[in-house]
């Protein structure tokens, strides 16, 4: 009952898109992650971004990276530079409410310590020439009428070039010749398109705090990687548009979805 009661919602609501915004004006806004979303299911983004059903299971784990991502903000944007300082400021960002149970929360405060001490260990053998911090970024594409927009978290002198760094705060590693996310930042860049900074883009750099032996994951975008990138966003503003949110069931990607015993038709008869 609730899937069809959330499949009349659906199409009421994509009615209600198509009567409000005529075709030829509407100008789809997309993310990094909104793409991403979309890509390995359809049906995961019609939940997620247009339905707007919250996550659930994930929840302590994107609230502990907001945490640490608030955390390095202030570190850098001070000038007390020492351990002690990162870890008092870990202190005052913490979120007891955003952990479902205490064991949970030692866990993650535990885990906090280790990755923001193994950073300040990092950052003192190689040091950044930091010149923006959480800024933001909007640009057009016109002839897909898609704004992309997001956040980047870092961004470094290096050399003639500016750096773009993400922090990562998750246990897998992933390439950043294949992050669209990275290349979005590039393209930013290039465009002019961040606020309050101007620069060529150099290197992009994946940060995965976790990891301390070896963090970085980096990648410089030519135009044949931004290319390649950007047809993403193509492919999946013309599936939004379209209307078409079909579920791509797949015992890996939906292991970790937190619509699968939800709301997810793929899974309703496992």
């Amino acid at each position: 009952q609730i899937l069809i009661e959330m499949k009349k919602l659906g199409d009421e609501n994509s009615e209600e898109a198509k009567s409000k915004e005529p075709e030829s004006s509407n100008l789809l806004k997309l993310s990094a992650s909104s793409i991403n979303d979309y890509e390995p299911c359809p049906y995961k983004y019609r939940l997620k971004h247009i339905d707007k059903v919250p996550e659930r299971k994930t929840r302590a784990t994107m609230e502990f990276g907001i945490i640490i991502h608030n955390v390095l903000d202030e570190f850098h944007g001070g000038e007390d530079q020492s351990l002690d300082n990162i870890l008092q400021l870990l202190k005052k960002h913490w979120r007891t409410n955003a952990f479902e149970y205490l064991l949970r929360e030692e866990e993650f405060k535990i885990q906090a310590r280790e990755l923001l001490t193994a950073y300040h260990k990092y950052i003192q053998d190689y040091p950044p020439q930091i010149v923006a911090r959480e800024r933001k970024f909007s640009f057009i594409i016109d002839k897909l009428r898609v704004m992309i927009s997001g956040k980047i978290d870092r961004v470094d002198q290096e050399g003639d070039r500016l750096a773009v760094v993400d922090y990562k705060t998750s246990k897998n590693k992933e390439k950043a010749k294949g992050s669209l996310q990275l290349a979005l930042y590039a393209e930013a860049l290039k465009r002019d398109a961040v606020e309050g900074v101007s620069g060529n883009p150099g290197s992009t750099i994946l940060h995965f705090l976790r990891h301390p032996d070896d963090p970085i994951e980096s990648h410089i975008f030519d135009k044949d990687d931004l290319d390649k990138q950007m047809k993403k966003g193509a492919v999946v503003s013309a599936g939004i548009r379209s209307h078409k949110f079909p579920t791509k069931p797949d015992d890996f990607i939906c292991k970790n979805c937190d619509y699968r015993e939800f709301l997810c038709p793929a899974w309703e008869e496992t």
